[in-house]
């Protein structure tokens, strides 16, 4: 018998979903505690082909470096999984991690200056003021929409606020993350999404199972736009545009990330708001 969902080219998963536990790494099938913690889900109902290319398919996505051809052709299978997101929770809900966040997941990226101006002006000069001095980052309850350039329909996210933490410091140090700030006024964040959302998809624990790479607790938001329920600005980042940051000019001379993004948009009103904001706070 032909079944509709082979009609209709639906994501094909049998009776039980990624039931096999020969595409658990090897890693995870030697960790007598990850086994157990999985055994009360597994029958061992061999995987269909969808399940096996699909999850081959999160294992390159998931290696270092990442290689994500083949996760980019099964956006419409990562679709489907959303519709089976309540029968399978401790599969396909992030907030059934062991280490997920009480309330929201993380990713670190930048965001268009124009939506950190908005969002800093939301906060007061004195909130402002105690959570840099403290070296607070700072967390601010906006809901915003973003887009990526990426085309891919899918974005990458932890539950875990101390690894987006330290993914934002190793980004925002380099030269090509201020390059973004320089060359296309975007700001380096971490955008945060309520762990509740119907776009988030996998259980960063069973992700752990099929990869090397667990250790950065990672989900995945399913859609082209982001819908933000806030922003966090670590506090470096304010350090390095506001007094610190330097970089090398295209003639080879040092310059400041003030003086820099200043002569670049002399008259731009998004960077005059960014510094009338930012100035007090560190007291200049």
């Amino acid at each position: 018998m032909i079944r509709l969902r082979n009609i209709l080219q639906e994501f094909e998963y049998g009776d039980r979903l990624f039931d096999d536990p020969k595409q658990f790494s090897m890693t995870a099938r030697a960790d007598t505690s990850f086994m157990k913690y999985w055994a009360p889900f597994i029958n061992g109902e061999e995987n269909t082909s969808d399940e096996y290319y699909l999850l081959n398919a999160l294992k390159s996505w998931s290696e270092d470096p990442p290689d994500e051809r083949w996760l980019n052709q099964r956006v419409d299978d990562l679709k489907f999984l959303l519709t089976l997101k309540n029968k399978y929770r401790k599969i396909l809900d992030p907030s059934e991690s062991k280490f997920a966040h009480p309330k929201y997941v993380f990713r670190v990226a930048t965001i268009p200056m124009s939506t950190a101006v908005k969002a800093l002006k939301t906060l007061s000069s004195n909130e402002l003021r105690t959570d840099y001095s403290n070296k607070n980052p700072i967390d601010i309850d906006m809901p915003v929409t973003l887009k990526s350039r990426s085309k891919r329909g899918y974005y990458s996210f932890t539950t875990q606020f101390n690894v987006a933490m330290s993914l934002a410091g190793h980004a925002q140090l380099g030269a090509a993350k201020y390059d973004q700030v320089y060359y296309y006024k975007r700001i380096p964040a971490i955008i945060k999404v309520e762990h509740n959302s119907p776009k988030l998809l996998f259980n960063p624990d069973f992700f752990e199972g099929i990869s090397r790479y667990g250790a950065e607790s990672e989900t995945l938001y399913v859609d082209s736009k982001i819908k933000a329920a806030g922003i966090v600005l670590p506090t470096n980042f304010i350090e390095e545009i506001v007094t610190g940051g330097e970089r090398y000019t295209s003639g080879g001379s040092i310059e400041k990330y003030r003086d820099s993004l200043i002569s670049q948009f002399p008259d731009d009103p998004d960077v005059q708001a960014l510094y009338k904001i930012l100035d007090p706070i560190v007291n200049l």
